[in-house]
């Protein structure tokens, strides 16, 4: 449906306003539990993951550092006393049924003050009270009204400190000539001059709304005052909670400076994106030097045009009045490994979805006396890397949940490629991220509503009599009783389901069964009989207490132009009757071994869907041998390394023995040596593997170690042979240093005499050193002076 568009002369005369909920999820939960208000408070979805996704957070809240987009458990952490209130769930999904209801509570009340009411969300809603502040204006210049300061208390205007300069600046404009080069005509300043007048009694009007919203309903409430629905939702966010802000005309530049294109109604998706990018602008107020029909080359004629009063601050699209959703959906994501991968669980998904659309059509005929003729399914599927979006509309033929779920999922199959796996018929070829069902284009259904619903189950309670009887006469025929002949005929049919399907597995016991059925199903017969003997006229007036059961599957069909309950044909009236009475025999025949357990497991979602799946456990015993070493019973898997264990051992024991016997031989007589060097003797066993392990290196490496000691001539120690030259060249060379050590004294002392002997004036020429003896070497001084200059 195409928006309606006011004049372009109008473009300054009308007030809008935009009422915004505050934290009206939280709102909802102080009013359920009274004892939480003014507490910090965080609504979370039913997820219960690091304590559940945040979809709401009050004032209080907000204070500590909680923000929307975490968690229960990140926002404790920032505000250990937060209290986290949890949406229902109902059909594993949100049930945000309390904050609808909150919401169209909320707007009955705006509604009382203007018939231009169009909701845009839960929360939110715009009003067009141009009339009423047009005959407050009147009032006014008769002396009839007068705008008092207290009713414009919690009030700011866009570009002013206080609501008390923008009045006095209004004032001051009455007696004087707008200067505003964008106000080019004479028409232009004067609605300037009355649009200021015209926001400042919209908001006194705006106050008495939001004071009978609190009174009424108990909520708080925030407003943005302006000439057009775009800068009316721009200004509400501006001063919360409980506040409204004005937007007056000679703001809108300013505001502009500061506001990014993207932030705008409109603006925020692709069509933004695609604007900045193209010409290269960040904020709105840089957006006005473009002239129109260049925008309108870049986009098409009217979203530059549009795009042209935007940037203006005109915005003509009419508040259209909407009190009810132009339709009804609900959805639920799959992300990561909760997507739908098999065919059971997208059909359990869909018939959860379908069963809420049901409940919620038939709650809005029968407040609303409407009917929805189109059925909307969105899905996204992972196709690669990325996740593709999808959304098909088909005709919607009933209201009932079965034929809702089944239409949806035959759309899906329709629209795409490869449905399934290949050669698997219960596995998706692409995983389902999302899935959503939604209905809309209602029409109007007052005239018919009433009498064709009590028509229609007048006619369905009578049919399903008469099939009834005609079940019971061919019972009669085939299995005769000798009791009565009514009851008789119930109790075959009640048996029927549990004989049907024992006989599948023990025909003997179907005798035994049926007794079981008969005797737990007498207070079933009764009312049945009473169904049965019950005349027309008092089915009509009690239809809601016989026909709950059948009222799910019978469908809604076009007839003559207008939408009413059509009757269903025999076949579907026998289904119906079947479904009705096997739910009953359930509930009643609890001693009735259950049947389904046997059934094939196929279609049961819960293995296919990572919420609930559990890989099997198979306990298969593996295969044994027993070793030859140990006789123990080892894993033919684990069998190699078991035996490869033997063998390290066996080798590492023969090797502790070679290597004890031969120090016990060696060490028994020191002094012999030996004329050979021992050899390292390899177990004959298993040479085929000793050829791997027992090396030529390994062999010399072992020969090395079991070399013989020898005694120190020096230290009398015992060394190996093979350091006793390394142990003697230490010997030596401690020699050295000790005669060193010797040699630099008696220098240090020959020159401390010498240094004495010129003090005192005796001896004036150095003495010789006498001849050395003969028990000094001669190689001594060499070596000393060889050490000496090296230093």
């Amino acid at each position: 449906m195409s928006k309606q568009l006011i004049n372009i002369n109008n473009k300054y005369d009308r007030v809008i306003v935009l009422v915004d909920m505050d934290c009206f999820y939280c709102q909802v939960e102080e009013k359920c539990n009274p004892e939480i208000r003014g507490k910090p408070i965080a609504v979370v979805q039913y997820n219960p993951w690091q304590g559940g996704g945040i979809i709401a957070v009050n004032y209080p809240a907000r204070a500590k550092g909680v923000t929307r987009h975490m968690r229960g458990d990140e926002a404790k952490q920032h505000c250990p006393d937060i209290i986290l209130p949890q949406v229902p769930q109902v059909r594993g999904k949100a049930d945000t049924s309390k904050y609808r209801d909150a919401g169209k509570e909320v707007a009955a009340v705006l509604q009382t003050f203007t018939p231009l009411l169009e909701r845009a969300s839960v929360d939110e809603a715009y009003m067009d009270i141009t009339e009423r502040v047009l005959e407050r204006l009147r009032e006014m210049n008769e002396g009839k009204f007068q705008l008092l300061p207290e009713k414009l208390l919690n009030t700011f205007a866009v570009g002013y400190d206080s609501i008390g300069e923008f009045v006095q600046k209004i004032s001051c404009d009455l007696d004087e000539a707008s200067s505003s080069q964008e106000i080019e005509s004479e028409e232009d300043r004067v609605a300037l001059k009355k649009s200021d007048i015209k926001l400042l009694i919209g908001a006194s009007i705006v106050n008495e709304i939001r004071d009978a919203v609190k009174e009424k309903t108990g909520y708080e409430c925030s407003a943005g005052i302006a000439h057009n629905k775009i800068l009316a939702k721009l200004t509400a966010g501006f001063h919360k909670p409980n506040k409204q802000t004005i937007l007056p005309l000679k703001s809108i530049a300013k505001m502009y400076e500061t506001l990014p294109v993207k932030k705008v109604k409109g603006l925020g998706g692709k069509l933004g994106d695609q604007l900045c990018e193209l010409l290269k602008v960040q904020f709105m107020s840089e957006l006005l030097k473009f002239p129109e029909k260049l925008l309108q080359s870049h986009f098409d004629e009217r979203m530059g045009t549009w795009m042209f009063f935007i940037a203006r601050g005109i915005d003509l699209e009419a508040v259209t009045p909407k009190f009810n959703s132009k339709s009804i959906g609900c959805c639920k994501r799959f992300p990561g490994k909760n997507a739908i991968l098999g065919l059971a669980t997208l059909k359990h998904w869909l018939g959860e979805l379908a069963l809420e659309i049901q409940e919620r059509l038939e709650k809005d005929m029968d407040e609303n006396s409407r009917l929805a003729k189109q059925l909307t399914v969105s899905y996204a599927q992972q196709i690669g890397e990325n996740d593709v979006s999808s959304t098909r509309s088909v005709p919607l033929a009933t209201y009932n949940a079965e034929r809702i779920a089944t239409d949806a999922l035959e759309t899906i199959k329709r629209n795409t490629d490869v449905f399934l796996k290949p050669n698997n018929n219960e596995t998706l070829n692409n995983p389902i991220k999302f899935l959503g069902i939604s209905a809309g284009k209602f029409e109007d259904n007052r005239d018919t509503k009433k009498n064709g619903l009590k028509l229609m189950f007048s006619n369905m309670a009578s049919k399903a009599a008469q099939e009834s009887a005609s079940n019971a006469i061919k019972s009669e025929e085939t299995a005769p009783q000798p009791d009565n002949l009514c009851k008789k005929d119930i109790k075959s049919f009640f048996k029927m389901p549990c004989k049907s399907n024992e006989t599948q597995r023990t025909p003997k016991n179907e005798s035994t069964q049926s007794k079981q059925c008969l005797t737990s199903t007498q207070s079933v017969e009764q009312k049945t009989d009473s169904l049965l003997s019950s005349s027309s006229s008092e089915l009509n007036t009690n239809t809601e207490e016989h026909t709950n059961k059948l009222n799910e599957t019978i469908p809604l069909e076009k007839d003559d132009g207008s939408c009413s309950r059509a009757m269903p044909n025999a076949d579907e009236q026998v289904s119906s009757i079947t479904t009705v009475e096997m739910e009953i025999k359930e509930t009643n025949c609890t001693q009735q071994p259950d049947v389904t357990t046997n059934q094939s497991t196929g279609n049961d979602y819960h293995l296919t869907y990572a919420e609930f799946y559990c890989a099997p456990v198979r306990q298969v015993a593996p295969a044994t041998e027993q070793c030859t070493d140990c006789n123990k019973s080892v894993p033919i898997d684990q069998l190699q390394s078991h035996r490869d264990f033997h063998l390290a051992l066996q080798l590492s024991q023969q090797q502790r023995e070679d290597y004890r016997n031969e120090l016990r031989s060696k060490f028994a007589s020191p002094a012999a040596k030996p004329k050979a060097a021992p050899q390292l003797k390899v177990p004959a066993k298993n040479t085929s593997i000793d050829k791997f392990l027992v090396t030529p290196a390994v062999v010399s490496e072992t020969v090395t170690a079991l070399e013989l000691s020898e005694s120190c001539s020096e230290c009398g120690k015992m060394i190996f042979t093979s350091d006793l030259q390394e142990h003697l060249d230490y010997h030596a060379a401690r020699k050295l240093q000790l005669e060193l050590n010797q040699m630099e004294m008696r220098m240090a002392v020959t020159s401390v005499q010498q240094q004495g002997k010129k003090e005192t004036g005796t001896g004036s020429k150095r003495k010789r050193p006498a001849s050395s003896s003969k028990g000094q070497p001669a190689k001594a001084n060499n070596l000393s002076s060889y050490f000496t200059r090296m230093s």
